[in-house]
């Protein structure tokens, strides 16, 4: 029975040294030159073409605003009470006639380093 398993494993041990140093095709060449690459494009487009036509038409690019520039702010409540029920109510900072000049200005973005020395940072 040994010699049989010897026997077993020495020809596996050749055969994978056999595929081991045989000579393999690469599966993938690069194109030579720009004829060539423009070809396997054309290619690829053409065997992709029905699932490209199944695509939504591309929207138009959205509009970003920068918000990066001097900004105020203000913390609604920096002690709070101990107790919960005397929290104050928020000041109507959503109003348009609110005067914010008391308030703190910082630069946007990083701005949460100007809070260090505040309860949050």
């Amino acid at each position: 029975m040994s010699m049989r398993v010897a026997s077993v494993t020495t020809a596996v041990f050749f055969l994978v040294l056999e595929v081991a140093w045989c000579e393999v095709e690469p599966r993938f060449d690069a194109p030579g030159d720009a004829a060539e690459l423009a070809k396997r494009v054309a290619d690829l487009r053409a065997a992709y073409a029905p699932f490209l036509r199944s695509l939504p038409p591309k929207l138009p690019a959205k509009n970003r605003v920068s918000l990066n520039g001097q900004w105020r702010f203000a913390f609604e409540v920096k002690d709070p009470p101990r107790d919960t029920k005397a929290v104050p109510p928020a000041p109507p900072w959503y109003t348009v006639d609110f005067d914010d000049s008391p308030w703190e200005t910082t630069t946007v973005p990083e701005w949460r380093y100007r809070t260090r020395g505040h309860d949050n940072a």
